[in-house]
């Protein structure tokens, strides 16, 4: 079957897998907002398409993606917002757009065309052919950035779905889903000058001079304009001395989604002549020869996208590296106005010399079993980093080496072997040994937070101290109109100390900055843990847009994010997709059993990037 099935079409499956039905929504949402349509239902699974790796069935208005064949990826990390995830499933986006195209502006049916329009099954061939460039010319005009997808998908439909033979008609179908690209802005003449030697060996400068107009025409008709359509196909029969009641060399039958009138005209089996004998020698082979040829440029768009993809990484990565030194700066600033003043070897430091401070009690044995069990659960957690390496190949993926992609194409032209030239440079990750852990504690002390000051104080006494058991790294600020260092880096806590909830609003973006810096959170190696004891209600709008964007920022870091929720009301927005502990009225030993469990998924969740 073809990417498109036109007519009346039977439904086969109807519905996505399971795990897909998150990613279908995503190119359901990608579909109709391109086909400027809300009707379309998307189908994401192993058995999807018809047949075809992806198709769109205009009478049931379904898109198919069959996963078995496209590859999509992890279907928990499907983005298609995202254009760096689009450039790395540039198949799978260019199908979607493609066929997004076709909703959009192709509404013609086959029946129609022959029963109101007096078309022949030859001239729906011609039709179904012109129509794919000029879906792609309109689909260009309206979203210029789509055009990488559509090379690449273009060249892949007219090697799988259209059957090129080896005849004038079979040459009259390659000029027209690949030289009318051309004037559809797909494809360029210099990457076209290679189908239109082989196409004119074939036609003749005469018949392709006439065909050039034709399509052209075509390219620039009306969705609707079926009139215009079949008057193409007409003249496009005519130009090739074509039987329109013919049904010889039918190029995109694949694409119709039911049987069609008419049978096997009375042309077939003609070319006795001495035109037939010449047509016939001059067209020998050239179907393989062309796809041969589509097949070349097919490679080569697909490295145009690797190329492309890694230029979006590496601008990721240069602005990544801009917001990361402003987030540095920043760091220093709120870390010196905070552990700053009290960690200058720690000499200067006192557990009770804080504004907020109330006093301490000595920890109960529930306290202390609690600390002792976070700590078992938090020496299991087995993390590795990733180590990156540079390497060069000679196939992708990776970044294109021009120098080298020079050389292999000067040993090709000299006749010599060029295979061992490493065009491709990429990276390659692997896993390291785990590096030890890192946990940072934000504590919330405004005023919204004075029911839970004794569970958040206690908590943070077990999270210090299951840290000192297995040798972590561990530090906790508390936020509100300010930021308090309570804990430093290489403290821990002996007591557990109770504080004031008195601040007017939460300085959410100071603590984790100054606890970023503190212990080198974001930027670090190894398992990194922050828990974060508030109810999230920023009131500050700069504040709640800070909370918003760090997780994001957190989780492309490594950082696992764990929101401890201790008072009845809890605010999703400034959680902000973080993993949120239900802690109310449990007791140390019940919170400390959740921290750890969640901490060991969270962290396995990360790992998995690797």
């Amino acid at each position: 079957m073809g990417h498109i099935l036109y007519g009346s079409v039977a439904p086969v499956v109807n519905k996505s897998d399971d795990d897909w039905y998150g990613v279908a929504a995503q190119v359901g949402t990608f579909t109709n907002k391109r086909a400027a349509r809300t009707d379309i239902v998307s189908v994401v699974s192993t058995t999807a398409g018809m047949g075809a790796p992806a198709c769109f069935i205009p009478s049931l208005a379904e898109m198919h993606i069959n996963t078995s064949v496209v590859n999509m990826g992890d279907p928990e990390k499907v983005d298609m917002t995202d254009r760096l995830w689009l450039l790395e499933h540039a198949p799978a986006v260019g199908a979607c757009t493609h066929e997004a195209a076709h909703a959009r502006h192709t509404h013609w049916d086959p029946r129609e065309l022959m029963e109101v329009y007096g078309a022949t099954r030859k001239m729906i061939d011609v039709i179904t052919t012109l129509e794919e460039p000029r879906i792609e010319a309109q689909a260009i005009r309206l979203h210029p950035e789509s055009r990488p997808y559509l090379r690449g998908c273009a060249m892949e439909i007219v090697g799988r779905d259209f059957k090129i033979g080896d005849s004038k008609y079979g040459a009259a179908t390659a000029a027209g889903l690949l030289l009318a690209r051309v004037d559809a802005k797909v494809l360029t003449a210099a990457e076209a000058r290679t189908f239109r030697t082989a196409i004119r060996k074939v036609l003749g400068d005469d018949v392709l001079a006439a065909l050039k107009p034709l399509w052209q025409r075509f390219l620039r008709l009306r969705d609707r304009d079926y009139e215009g359509m079949v008057d193409v196909a007409r003249e496009w029969l005519e130009a090739l001395d074509e039987d329109p009641e013919s049904t010889d060399d039918m190029a995109g039958e694949s694409m119709m989604g039911e049987p069609l009138p008419g049978g096997a005209g009375e042309g077939e089996g003609e070319g006795d002549g001495s035109e037939g004998e010449g047509e016939s020698k001059a067209a020998k082979g050239f179907g393989g020869k062309i796809m041969g040829k589509v097949a070349e440029a097919e490679v080569k768009m697909d490295g145009e996208i690797v190329e492309a993809a890694g230029d979006e990484r590496g601008e990721r990565r240069a602005a990544e590296r801009k917001v990361d030194a402003e987030r540095r700066r920043e760091a220093e600033r709120e870390h010196k106005e905070s552990f700053g003043k009290v960690s200058g070897g720690l000499h200067g430091y006192s557990p009770d010399g804080f504004a907020h401070y109330l006093g301490s009690r000595k920890p109960t044995d529930d306290e202390r079993r609690a600390a002792k069990r976070l700590a078992r659960t938090l020496e299991q957690i087995d993390y590795r980093d990733r180590a990156v390496s540079k390497v060069n190949t000679m196939v992708p993926p990776g970044r294109l080496r021009g120098r080298m992609a020079v050389q292999a194409d000067a040993l090709v032209e000299k006749g010599q072997d060029a295979s061992g030239i490493e065009v491709w440079s990429g990276k390659r990750r692997k896993r390291v040994d785990s590096t030890p852990l890192t946990i940072g504690f934000a504590g919330d002390i405004s005023g919204s937070m004075g029911a839970a000051m004794d569970p958040l104080s206690s908590a943070q006494w077990v999270v210090s101290n299951a840290g000192a058991h297995i040798d972590a790294k561990v530090a906790a600020a508390h936020f509100g109109d300010d930021v308090q260092a309570v804990t430093p880096r290489g403290v821990r806590e002996k007591d557990v100390r109770q504080f004031y909830p008195g601040g007017g609003s939460e300085d959410i973006k100071g603590a984790l900055l100054a606890l970023d810096r503190e212990l080198n959170l974001l930027d670090g190696s190894g398992a990194r843990l922050l828990f974060i004891a508030s109810d999230a209600h920023y009131v500050l709008a700069h504040q709640m847009d800070y909370a918003q964007r760090f997780m994001p920022l957190a989780k492309r870091k490594g950082v696992a994010v764990i929101y401890l929720q201790f008072t009845d009301s809890m605010n999703p927005s400034g959680v902000a997709g973080a993993k949120t502990l239900d802690c109310r009225r449990k007791t140390p030993a019940e919170v400390a059993a959740m921290c750890g469990k969640a901490a060991v998924a969270e962290l396995r969740r990360l790992d998995q990037r690797v």
